[in-house]
């Protein structure tokens, strides 16, 4: 089928950013959706990164920042103090994250 042929190259895996279960050097492509705005230690996701990826593996990911559901926010502060919506990491910190 043509799923099979677009898909038979590829090998999924799930597993925790923070610990990888893969050996070391190992993978060409890393990609994440929305899913690091949920890590706890940003600078140990990106080393466990680091370590999986081949010399010229390519890191591809996407994520939320400080001003995604702002309106909502917005929103929720009329009508109590409470914090409905997570605080999100500036993209500069996530930047910075990847060079240490």
């Amino acid at each position: 089928s043509w799923w099979k042929r677009l898909t038979g190259k590829f090998r999924y895996i799930a597993g925790d950013a923070e610990q990888l279960p893969l050996a070391d050097a190992s993978v060409d492509l890393i990609f994440s959706s929305l899913a690091l705005q949920w890590c706890v230690d940003l600078d140990k996701v990106f080393a466990e990164f680091r370590r999986v990826l081949r010399r010229d593996g390519l890191l591809m990911f996407s994520t939320f920042g400080p001003d995604t559901l702002k309106e909502l926010r917005s929103c929720f502060e009329t009508v109590d103090a409470y914090s409905h919506i997570n605080q999100f990491i500036d993209m500069h910190d996530i930047g910075d994250a990847l060079w240490r």
